[in-house]
């Protein structure tokens, strides 16, 4: 399948009290939800399910419940807050960039995104970090975000642009999705 750029559109202000609220009532609610992909993410990075053990499941307990001490591997919080992330956001269509290396976004797609006079940096959704602090990975998976006003400033330069490209097009739709509902941009690369 590749590595890719999976983009949501969410409440960022939102997340941010969430993650150290001790809102135990979310954290089950999160754990519940995706207590399959987080099975599937704890096998896959050889990382164990059992109650208790070191897993994404104690990572998202961490990060809701406000854990003084972050132990965990980087990565255990960077597949957590993904999931604190599908949980408050909405996934949006990402066809274009996944699979997609970084090294290609970055080469092709942000001068296009330069030249057409946006000042979004693609590089801030793949490793520009949360508005909530916790360990960062040493490798994956990376995230960043885009805020509302920096959305709300680059739509309507992209919208007056003729014959977009499909990346840039692509980019276009998540920017209007996150200003009709009034929401931050939140992306993750794995």
């Amino acid at each position: 399948m590749g590595y890719g750029l999976a983009v949501y559109a969410v409440d960022l202000d939102a997340v941010a009290a969430a993650c150290g609220s001790g809102d135990d009532k979310v954290r089950r609610m999160i754990s519940g939800r995706f207590r399959r992909d987080i099975y599937s993410t704890n096998d896959q990075l050889g990382w164990s399910n059992d109650r208790g053990a070191d897993s994404v499941f104690e990572a998202i307990r961490h990060l809701i419940m406000g854990a003084d001490d972050m132990r965990l591997p980087g990565a255990m919080y960077g597949y957590a807050y993904k999931y604190i992330i599908e949980f408050h956001g909405r996934f949006l269509a990402n066809d274009r960039f996944m699979p997609a290396r970084q090294s290609w976004v970055s080469e092709t797609i942000q001068p296009q995104l330069a030249a057409a006079g946006v000042a979004l940096n693609l590089d801030a959704l793949y490793y520009g970090g949360a508005p909530v602090s916790f360990p960062s990975p040493d490798d994956f998976p990376g995230y960043g975000c885009w805020r509302r006003d920096a959305i709300a400033a680059a739509l309507p330069i992209l919208r007056a642009q003729p014959d977009l490209s499909p990346e840039l097009a692509q980019i276009a739709d998540w920017l209007s999705q996150a200003a009709a509902e009034n929401k931050d941009l939140a992306a993750f690369y794995h």
